[in-house]
């Protein structure tokens, strides 16, 4: 497992695209027409305008404290994906009700880039990140850790 380095945090702009549409896989974002965009503290839900046929991209930059091997979890419902620079590391997508998986990522301390990708089709929704390393037991991604573009 390689160490992935950090990156410069300047280069992410936004922290939260919303869209309407209904899917049954996290869509490819690039190539459709956001509701809205802007700034949000967490992952997390909170912008959504619609209960159902609704999706987030969110991306900014995660803070890691020291190089180890992390895990990442993502609870979803419906699907989810957890990219670390272009590294799928944790898929949890497709229909289904609330499910959490677990992905592994050796990481350098610093800053990495993070992408979440979410959709709700019908019925409940949920959208949980959390993560585990060295000297750091499983905890939600607080806002602390995360950063974006000013």
């Amino acid at each position: 497992m390689r160490i992935t380095t950090h990156f410069h945090p300047l280069s992410w702009e936004k922290s939260h695209k919303y869209y309407e549409g209904d899917w049954d896989k996290v869509p490819d974002f690039s190539k459709i027409k956001p509701v809205n965009e802007g700034l949000v503290p967490v992952f997390g839900l909170s912008k959504k305008k619609a209960k159902e046929r609704y999706g987030f991209e969110f991306t900014g930059a995660i803070r890691i404290p020291k190089d180890g091997v992390y895990a990442l979890f993502l609870g979803s419902d419906d699907g989810s994906r957890l990219y670390i620079g272009d590294d799928l590391v944790v898929d949890n997508d497709g229909l289904h009700g609330l499910q959490e998986k677990r992905g592994l990522v050796a990481l350098a301390a610093g800053v990495h880039p993070v992408r979440v990708g979410y959709f709700n089709k019908t019925g409940s929704d949920g959208l949980a990140v959390s993560i585990q390393g060295p000297g750091l037991p499983k905890t939600p991604v607080a806002e602390a850790m995360l950063s974006h573009r000013k």
